[in-house]
């Protein structure tokens, strides 16, 4: 392998782990990463967990598939599909599953700062992008509230910023993205929506890291195709967890994570439960 490295020259670098070719050892989880020219990871992570709405009961398998790609060290591309299946009770009547394409989301990250070449211990980002409407919506999920439902039905362009601090084995990172919603379907959409996370790493030995964590939504009420907002939709929810980042080897990293909800602030007879998280990232 090292011969095939020598030999392929100015291409190496590209090829060289991603520890190598980033500067920084640590371990970072889909996202996160430092980004470098020719930069490629993969992710597939899965999520577990529940929704009560009314007298509506939700169990929810999410398996998302992510991809990032670095052209040059400022700039970084990731597109995510989700896979959802769901088992559904309204009124405490017999649980139907469905299974549904959530919404395809795109971004772009644009490093605006970053202290040092390589591995830089700030790195700041805006970030832009769009979630198409390509999820299911009231054709496989009826029953359910709009803001409850795979898929939007409409547009949603965001911008955000993002903030990453490394200094090993101490790493923090912070993001903030607002999404807006073009259009109705059926007569009605999502409400706007602003999301942020906040973490701090520790990695404790080169193969293991631990995050703590600490993810918050706010969403608009439902937008009528009048104009008009649906009461008992919307609210707010914030949810504190843990992640151990695990090396398995070469550039393979899984991440398992559990989120407990602290702040339930949501609208109407709306409850969400604890998810756990498991995702496995690899560079190709």
């Amino acid at each position: 392998m090292l011969g095939i490295a020598v030999l392929l020259g100015p291409v190496s670098r590209a090829r060289a782990c991603a520890a190598c070719a980033s500067g920084d050892p640590m371990l970072t989880v889909m996202g996160t990463e430092q980004p470098y020219a020719g930069r490629l990871r993969l992710s597939v992570r899965g999520r577990v967990r529940g929704d009560r709405l009314d007298d509506v009961k939700v169990f929810e398998g999410r398996t998302d598939l992510s991809l990032a790609w670095s052209p040059i060290p400022s700039l970084s591309l990731s597109a995510e599909l989700p896979l959802v299946g769901r088992s559904v009770s309204v009124g405490g009547g017999p649980r139907r599953a469905s299974f549904a394409l959530g919404d395809l989301e795109a971004r772009a990250r644009w490093f605006v700062y970053r202290d040092r070449g390589l591995a830089p211990r700030h790195l700041l980002a805006l970030v832009g992008g769009v979630a198409a409407p390509t999820g299911e919506t009231s054709a496989s999920d009826a029953g359910l509230p709009r803001d409850a439902l795979a898929g939007t039905g409409v547009w949603s362009p965001l911008l955000g910023v993002t903030y990453a601090y490394f200094a090993n084995p101490i790493a923090f990172f912070a993001s903030v993205a607002g999404y807006l919603r073009l259009g109705t379907m059926d007569g009605e959409a999502p409400g706007e929506s602003l999301r942020g996370t906040i973490a701090i790493q520790h990695q404790l030995v080169p193969a293991l890291a631990l995050r703590v964590a600490a993810d918050a939504r706010l969403d608009a009420r439902v937008r009528r195709i009048d104009g008009q907002r649906e009461h008992g939709t919307g609210g707010g929810i914030a949810f504190a967890g843990v992640d151990a980042v695990v090396s398995l080897g070469g550039d393979v990293v899984l991440v398992a994570s559990v989120r407990v909800p602290v702040v339930q602030a949501l609208e109407g007879d709306h409850v969400e439960t604890a998810l756990g998280e498991l995702a496995l990232a690899a560079d190709l």
